[in-house]
């Protein structure tokens, strides 16, 4: 990470003007380090958007977004990438990778054109850049976030504000939220939900043996989530053990999700204590597709989010959904699925005895569930994204040279 000296100078150095002209291609460089990372919810949106702009690309390489057209490729560090998009143009880093690729080679690599980030962070150096911030938690759930990262972010945050660098989030929800915490200008943010139906396109895999098991016989609730302090599983194991109090054969719970090392403190919840609680660790896309695909319901305590992505998914397809009643889930609408304060295990509770005793109810509630993530497209998000770029393009035609 550049030292605050060196931040600082970034931060001073002045910004060339007059920089894109209209009558050639807009070189689009997009910020390829999410292809060296497993895939959770950040690297889920970039990897939608940048496979939503190959789709879009003509026989010249050429994306067209009104009157400005964009000639995209892919910046990325050296090591391993996991399936980057075929169609896009790859310029890799021979040796960097990691924060000292992003921060040094990057600015470099981008020079010639407009940069797009599409998980949270940016070079300071980089000049011509927009940048899809996701949620505002190193600010509004500061606990859950180890401090080298918070501070880092805090730092990456007032770059973009001083630069007034224009920015994408993902929900109105955040915007407000980036706004009042870290001080961005609301006409500098804007908006592009991200899509889920990339669902639809994974082949779902045989359930794990143990999985299966639980399927046929007393069924399953699922919870994916890390072990962050702010996913609230704490909150899911309490209420699933009184549920199961009330109801012994009622189904067991299951918990996906991996750890991030470095990024969030470890809540560390001792479901080994719980019964009837397995615990997988990371699953990959088809299998977690027919995880959902057989849940008697996805539960999702957390009790803070951006957006939400495993609550679309699961309501793609069809999974019945039991949410905390974050402004995220009220954005995708709350008559999609049963809601409940994530602070209350006893809401929990609830909600759970719904799910497994009102199967009309549930039906419905599964029909709504499809409708508004029928709504949520890689596509649609990707428009959003381009007329921001253009925009962004426009802006910086009309500063005079």
């Amino acid at each position: 990470m550049p030292t605050r000296s060196g931040v600082s100078s970034l931060l001073a150095a002045p910004l060339p003007q007059g920089r894109f002209d209209r009558e050639r291609p807009i070189p689009l460089i997009i910020n390829g380090r999410f292809l060296g990372r497993p895939v959770t919810g950040v690297e889920r949106v970039a990897r939608g958007i940048v496979g939503a702009i190959a789709s879009r690309m003509d026989a010249d390489g050429l994306v067209r977004a009104g009157d400005a057209v964009f000639r995209p490729r892919i910046a990325a560090p050296a090591g391993p990438l996991h399936a980057p998009p075929d169609r896009i143009p790859l310029q890799r880093s021979a040796r960097l990778h990691g924060h000292a690729w992003e921060q040094g080679a990057l600015p470099w690599q981008a020079r010639d054109g407009l940069l797009l980030n599409l998980c949270n962070t940016a070079p300071l150096a980089a000049r011509h850049q927009v940048t899809y911030v996701h949620d505002a938690g190193v600010y509004a759930i500061a606990d859950a976030y180890g401090w080298r990262f918070r501070h880092w972010y805090r730092t990456l945050h007032r770059a973009y504000r001083l630069r007034g660098d224009t920015l994408l989030t993902n929900s109105v929800f955040s915007a407000r939220e980036l706004q009042h915490f870290a001080g961005f200008a609301r006409d500098r943010l804007h908006v592009a939900a991200p899509g889920c139906d990339h669902i639809h396109d994974v082949a779902p895999a045989s359930l794990p043996v143990q999985i299966e098991r639980l399927a046929r016989s007393r069924g399953y609730f699922l919870v994916v989530a890390s072990r962050a302090r702010h996913k609230n599983v704490d909150v899911a194991l309490a209420a699933h053990a009184e549920f199961l109090r009330r109801h012994p054969d009622g189904p067991a719970l299951v918990l996906v999700g991996g750890r991030h090392g470095g990024v969030f403190e470890d809540a560390s919840p001792a479901d080994r204590d719980h019964r009837h609680v397995l615990r997988m660790g990371y699953v990959d896309d088809p299998t977690m597709v027919a995880m959902l695909r057989r849940a008697r319901g996805l539960v999702f305590p957390s009790r803070y989010e951006g957006f939400g992505l495993p609550l679309v998914e699961a309501m793609a397809v069809g999974c019945p959904v039991v949410a905390s009643d974050l402004p995220a889930a009220q954005e995708i609408g709350i008559d999609a699925c049963w809601t409940f304060p994530p602070g209350d295990p006893e809401a929990l509770v609830a909600a759970l005895d719904t799910v497994t005793s009102r199967p009309r109810e549930v039906h419905a509630k599964v029909l709504i569930g499809r409708h508004r993530a029928a709504q949520l497209t890689w596509d649609r998000c990707t428009d959003a994204v381009l007329a921001t770029l253009r925009d962004a393009c426009a802006a910086s035609r009309e500063v005079p040279a």
